[in-house]
């Protein structure tokens, strides 16, 4: 993974305004239709040590995936993929001396799946995601989050994952369905966070996703 030749401050800076606009604007543009989504989301399967469970999520009618790619949506990979620490996601970078952010990396392309199966029978989602680097790279991340690692409050809804170092990593969201209780709106953001030894921080977000399913 190559980095790229921008100075720090032009980074931080960039990676600060690209969330500014995220939060102000909620683009909707998954950049993808349904049959790049199944196949996105094999792909990430194929490789992944949950594979089992996605499919059960995958298979159930009663799952909604929500979705966004960098690319075709016009939306850069940073914005999609939009962290100032990278390492919860990107192993390579876990055990680093300092962050490194989503500008350093050397990211191409970026895909991020959420999957969720409140409705059915097993009630678990998944966070699904596929990164492209400059030097040809791939790399997926995959995990699910189980009952008692996720949950609805009056507005918001966490989700707790594993992380590649380490931490967990929680995603948040106050996008709740205004006709359904216990349910996300048909577009969604998540805000991420890195909890490590009792203390939180922010670590960056995803674009707005958008739902595919029932």
């Amino acid at each position: 993974m190559m980095s790229c030749t921008r100075s720090l401050t032009a980074m931080a800076v960039s990676l600060l305004m690209l969330t500014a606009c995220s939060d102000q604007y909620k683009i909707v543009n998954p950049g993808a239709d349904g049959a790049e989504v199944e196949e996105t989301m094999s792909r990430i399967q194929a490789s992944s040590s949950v594979s089992g469970d996605i499919e059960t999520l995958r298979q159930d009618l009663n799952s909604i995936v929500y979705f966004a790619k960098s690319g075709t949506s016009g939306l850069v990979p940073e914005t999609v993929f939009s962290f100032g620490s990278v390492a919860p996601f990107i192993g390579v970078y876990a055990q680093a001396n300092r962050d490194y952010n989503v500008f350093e990396v050397g990211l191409t392309e970026a895909s991020v799946a959420f999957l969720e199966n409140f409705n059915g029978e097993v009630k678990n989602c998944a966070l699904l995601i596929e990164l492209t680097f400059s030097d040809g790279q791939v790399l997926h991340f995959s995990k699910v989050s189980y009952a008692g690692e996720y949950g609805f409050s009056e507005d918001m809804f966490v989700a707790q994952f594993s992380s590649e170092n380490g931490s967990v990593i929680e995603l948040r969201t106050t996008d709740l369905s205004d006709d359904y209780s216990n349910a996300l709106a048909d577009n969604i953001q998540f805000k991420v966070y890195e909890i490590r030894n009792g203390q939180e921080r922010e670590i960056g977000q995803f674009s707005t996703l958008a739902s595919f399913g029932s």
